[in-house]
């Protein structure tokens, strides 16, 4: 998730680590590259950064009828963001995940707070006189 050049390493829980060790040993095409995942169908050749889990994700997306702005790979961090943001997870947590060095790039995901605040707002007829 972090941008191109600028890798990040976050610990793999047990179901993830186990979910790709079961790939590895009876999901994955056979092929001589080195990469984890490669293209299911001939040629297996490695995935390609971002556009294809883009595709993916849009697909998927269309799929199960989940309205979005965002049809892509985007939409799974913003996700993430937002998930952080809302479990009051400090902006400098979601900039470090997010891998940016700005800490007041995470500042666009705080506005969607106020959606989150609809569920609770008071009618404006019982506020106002």
């Amino acid at each position: 998730m972090a941008p191109p050049g600028r890798p990040l390493a976050f610990p793999l829980t047990a179901e993830v680590g186990e979910a790709i060790a079961t790939y590895l040993r009876s999901g994955r095409p056979t092929t001589s590259v080195r990469e984890v995942f490669v293209r299911a169908n001939a040629p297996h050749v490695a995935l390609s950064r971002g556009s294809v889990v883009s595709v993916i994700v849009r697909r998927h997306l269309i799929w199960a009828g989940i309205p979005t702005n965002h049809k892509g790979a985007y939409v799974i961090r913003h996700s993430l963001a937002v998930n952080l943001i809302r479990k009051k997870h400090p902006l400098k947590t979601v900039t470090d995940m997010l891998g940016h060095r700005d800490p007041h790039v995470a500042f666009q995901y705080t506005k969607l707070a106020l959606d989150d605040l609809h569920g609770v707002a008071l009618p404006v007829k019982e506020v106002l006189p």
